[in-house]
This record gives C-alpha cells, sequence and structure tokens, in this order.
C-alpha cells in the first residue's frame, strides 16, 4: 500500500497569516471610528461656531414712524447694529412678508429688496428701511440671524 503524502501549510505560516489578517481588519475598525469621530467633532465644532455667530448678531430698531402728510403713505424704520454684523433676512409688517415691498439701504447705500438670502449688515452701521404704510398703525418685525425685533409705529 502506498503511503498518502499530503502537503500543506504549516500550522506556524497559517498562524502567522491569520495574525496578519486580524491585525489588518482591526487597523481598519480603528482608523474608521477615528476618522468618523474627527469627524463628528469636526460638525459639532461648525454647529457651536454658527450658532455663536448667530446669536452673536445684534440689530436695534432706533425708531420707527408712518409719514401720513404724503401720498402714499410710507412707512419709515431705523436701525443699527452693535459691534457685530447682522444679516436681516425679513421683514414683517402687522404679521404680513413685506420684502418685496420695503427697500433696504444699509449706510446710505442706494435702497434694494431684500434678496433670498438676506442684507449683511456690517458692524456699527445704519440701516433705513422704507415701506408702504398699511394704515396709521403698524407693527414692524425684523428678523435677522440673530433673532428678531419688533416695534410699533405710528402716523406723525
Amino acid at each position: 500500500m502506498e503511503a498518502c503524502i499530503t502537503k500543506g501549510v504549516s500550522p506556524l505560516v497559517s498562524a502567522i497569516i491569520l495574525t496578519l489578517i486580524v491585525l489588518g481588519v482591526g487597523a481598519y475598525i480603528v482608523a474608521y471610528a477615528i476618522t468618523s469621530f474627527n469627524s463628528m467633532v469636526q460638525r459639532i465644532k461648525f454647529s457651536n461656531q454658527r450658532v455663536l455667530y448667530q446669536v452673536s448678531q445684534d440689530l436695534a430698531i432706533l425708531a420707527a414712524y408712518i409719514n401720513s402728510s404724503a401720498l402714499p403713505t410710507k412707512l419709515y424704520v431705523l436701525a443699527a447694529t452693535g459691534g457685530s454684523p447682522a444679516k436681516l433676512l425679513a421683514i414683517y409688517v402687522d404679521n404680513q412678508p413685506y420684502n418685496s415691498q420695503c427697500l433696504v439701504s444699509v449706510d446710505g447705500s442706494t435702497p434694494t429688496l431684500i434678496p433670498k438670502e438676506g442684507i449683511y449688515i456690517p458692524p456699527q452701521s445704519f440701516v433705513s428701511i422704507t415701506c408702504p404704510a398699511p394704515g396709521k398703525t403698524a407693527t414692524v418685525t425684523l428678523v435677522y440671524e440673530g433673532g428678531e425685533v419688533t416695534v410699533h409705529a405710528s402716523a406723525i
């Protein structure tokens, strides 16, 4: 009877190969976890910076009045920013959107309508807003990235 000789990989070589495979998979999992963690930390930092930027914005209404002596009657709102910039997003008059009806001028610039992305107002700047007046009184709300301010205007 002939002896059956089998050839194969020695147990030492197979143990080394198995160890290398396990170490490679482990290194991949660790690298993936570190990358995911760093990505999450960056998203949180960006979100915090965006919130801090929005909260630091400030827009104050200095005066609001309706000029009833002119025809058509006009609503005027004068506002200013403090030490940080602001982004004016919307104007509401008596809880109705007025973006398409109000002209906004920053520091004496040419009056424009508010674009969809808003109007950037630099720090320590003056804002003049002119709108058609809905009546003898109006409640005006300016919405900006840091919040909103509301004022009541009446005819003078």
